[in-house]
């Protein structure tokens, strides 16, 4: 009975880092999806570039900024990859610490504060992918504001754009 007891020590605590990848994965799974439209949306607009497409508002500075979030949400995804990686760290310590008795509760708590610094710095840089996302679309608001001034309502939002 001793030994079921241990065996169901070790595995309560590697749910918590396995819990992790998974909610590493999820977010990674997100943010691939939002690279993927960047990427597809940076193609269109260098093809618009290259036909001299004038419909499109400062093609230039869009396709900048998405340079930009491409760049970001590459970082953000490393930085969840460095946490799924520290996550099986812990989970090989606590082996380990199981099965040979080698002490590894520093390596753990280590491991598992670089995990959540990962995941902090992840989430910092999807918040900026947001911000950036946002002023990219502005661009195209304007566009449409300038091209529809008459109405009171494309007013308002052409002055609610330029803050």
């Amino acid at each position: 009975m001793s030994e079921l007891t241990e065996i169901s020590s070790l595995l309560s605590a590697i749910i918590s880092p396995i819990v992790l990848i998974s909610g590493v994965g999820l977010i990674l799974l997100t943010l691939t999806n939002r690279l993927g439209r960047a990427i597809d949306r940076t193609r269109t607009l260098v093809l618009a570039i290259k036909q001299g497409n004038e419909t499109i508002c400062n093609p230039r500075k869009q396709l900048a900024i998405l340079y930009r979030r491409c760049l970001l949400l590459r970082s953000s995804m490393v930085a969840l990859s460095f946490s799924t990686l520290f996550a099986c760290l812990i989970i090989i310590c606590l082996f380990i610490l199981h099965f040979f008795h080698i002490s590894t509760t520093a390596w753990i708590f280590v491991f598992f504060g670089c995990s959540i610094i990962s995941v902090l710095i992840s989430v910092v840089l999807f918040i900026y992918d947001l911000i950036l996302n946002l002023h990219a679309v502005s661009f195209d608001v304007r566009l449409v504001c300038d091209e529809l001034s008459d109405t009171e309502s494309m007013r308002e939002l052409s002055q609610t754009v330029a803050h």
